[in-house]
């Protein structure tokens, strides 16, 4: 079974490796994305394996919390994976922040149990939380209102009070969709199969307006991939996807795993891996399931 990952990274070379070391235990290539403004701190530190493909400096994207560039960074792992011509039977996307929670034996004894699902969160209409956010993508939002700074995000809630509310948006300021398809959202981590991910792929690259559209949206990573899928993909057998996300009270952005948090991945039956890990933060975790699993 050969698997594509697809690792979104900014930060922390030596955690990436630990990673990467991983991942070699699977039959793999590995595609990754450096954040460009962090590009020249990482690259050299990485490992270099003929499995390895670094996306170059000029072809990354200074990305932003909140803003297109995940998305452009994301397809461009996609397009890499897409033109090797390597037949893959999952694309399998993760940061450099997540680690493995499983043995990989274990995770692809399961992986072959079940060929024809895509791993995918999908919330759809009847999530009670919906249309909060839909509101995130049907009206225009400029770059500027997902900065994490007070006035930043006072001038948003006011202008999406304006626009008709948290859960509503009057006619006169929805957005024209550039796609013919309805919203759905979830988690911005996902394990696809091939063919889903390059339907999806292509279907961008004959449709690039619809990137253009989610550009000025809010945090358009967790709507982009998942209102494609529901709206080209005919195999709609899913499953949820396969990455713990520790997000307590915190909206913004995940906890940090630590030693506190053992039990509670470790006793996780769904997932294999987890995020977000820091070794500048808390080491052990991380030094403690490699004790505790058998790679």
């Amino acid at each position: 079974m050969k698997f594509a990952f697809l690792l979104l990274c900014h930060k922390n070379p030596k955690q990436i490796n630990l990673l990467l070391e991983k991942l070699d235990k699977f039959d793999c290539d590995v595609y990754i994305h450096i954040d460009k403004k962090k590009y020249k701190v990482i690259i050299d530190k990485l490992i270099k394996k003929s499995n390895i493909h670094i996306i170059s400096y000029d072809s990354s994207y200074d990305v932003k919390w909140g803003g297109i560039e995940m998305i452009q960074a994301t397809l461009k792992l996609i397009e890499q994976a897409y033109k090797s011509n390597i037949k893959y039977d999952y694309l399998w996307l993760l940061s450099g922040q997540d680690y493995i929670i499983k043995k990989p034996s274990y995770i692809i004894e399961k992986m072959k149990r079940n060929l024809d699902y895509n791993y995918i969160e999908i919330i759809d209409e009847d999530n009670k939380r919906y249309l909060e956010y839909k509101k995130l993508y049907e009206v225009y939002y400029w770059s500027w209102m997902t900065k994490n700074r007070f006035i930043n995000k006072a001038i948003k809630r006011i202008y999406m009070l304006i626009t008709g509310g948290f859960k509503n948006t009057f006619s006169i300021f929805k957005r024209k969709k550039t796609f013919p398809f309805k919203f759905y959202f979830g988690s911005q981590w996902w394990t696809l199969k091939s063919e889903t991910v390059y339907q999806i792929f292509e279907y961008v690259e004959k449709n690039p307006k619809i990137v253009e559209y989610f550009k000025h949206s809010i945090i358009p990573d967790e709507c982009f991939f998942q209102t494609i899928f529901m709206g080209i993909i005919k195999n709609k057998k899913v499953k949820s996807n396969l990455t713990f996300v520790n997000w307590k009270n915190n909206n913004r952005s995940p906890e940090i795993i630590t030693l506190n948090d053992w039990n509670l991945i470790m006793n996780n039956k769904q997932h294999f891996f987890a995020r977000k890990f820091d070794i500048n933060v808390d080491e052990e975790i991380i030094n403690k399931i490699n004790m505790n699993i058998e790679y």
